[in-house]
């Protein structure tokens, strides 16, 4: 194989890497390099005659186009046409070719942030439930077995604003104080008014915003004690900032 970009696991020599920089030219222009961080090594320059592109080994973690991850537990082996092939099995424990996959590529620790439960979140990928990709909420389990198809688990339920509960296979942590709904983002500890004339105040607790008024209708202050915000924007909305 000929011509790597950054990103590229290569075979180096006897060692496996990931390409860092490159290519270059040699003095004289004599050959082609790239600088690889091989496993376990620091930076090394390499010619690009001695570099090959990676074979997968037992243990290494892959996903195909969808975004599905597989553990490669066996192979190189050899097929009839000469290609190789190795056995992977999916998160759910199916085990097949990754010759019916098409293409692969390695999946890396920073493709895998931890999620726990008590996190907001914003959902990224929920089969059957597309309307809500980009809604916000809060992770209630990560231990959810929903499949919409064979192989495709869903670990993540995830409670939103408005109480209903989606089944996620990807979402993103929401590190922002601020607080999205219906396309409209809320600050906390800032006054809102609404239809009716009324100021609302709002604190982010345990990754959701809840309220009060000052309308008699309701007179204790604690935000805990009053009510959601999705609540308010529905039944009192909209709400504008003061």
């Amino acid at each position: 194989m000929t011509g790597f970009k950054v990103g590229d696991r290569v075979q180096a020599l006897t060692r496996r890497g990931v390409v860092t920089y490159g290519p270059v030219s040699s003095t004289f222009s004599l050959y082609t390099a790239y600088a690889v961080q091989v496993d376990g090594d620091e930076e090394r320059l390499y010619r690009e005659t001695d570099l090959s592109a990676a074979l997968f080994a037992v243990g290494d973690r892959l996903k195909d186009s969808t975004g599905k991850t597989y553990e490669v537990i066996g192979g190189p082996y050899t097929a009839r046409v000469g290609i190789p092939w190795y056995a992977v099995k999916d998160d759910a424990g199916y085990e097949m070719s990754t010759a019916a996959l098409g293409p692969l590529e390695f999946v890396t620790e920073e493709t895998a942030p931890t999620i726990a439960v008590g996190d907001r979140v914003r959902i990224v990928r929920a089969k059957n439930a597309e309307s809500r990709h980009g809604y916000e909420g809060v992770v209630t389990s990560v231990k959810g077995q929903f499949r919409a198809e064979r192989g495709d688990r869903h670990p993540f339920d995830v409670r939103l604003d408005d109480g209903d509960v989606v089944h996620c296979a990807e979402v993103e942590k929401v590190e922002s104080r601020s607080f999205t709904h219906g396309g409209v983002t809320y600050l906390p500890d800032t006054d809102y008014r609404d239809r009716d004339g009324d100021i609302w105040r709002f604190a982010l607790v345990d990754g959701e915003m809840w309220g009060s008024h000052s309308d008699s209708r309701y007179s204790d202050a604690n935000p805990i004690d009053g009510w959601r915000l999705a609540y308010a924007v529905d039944n009192y909305g909209p709400l504008t900032q003061v």
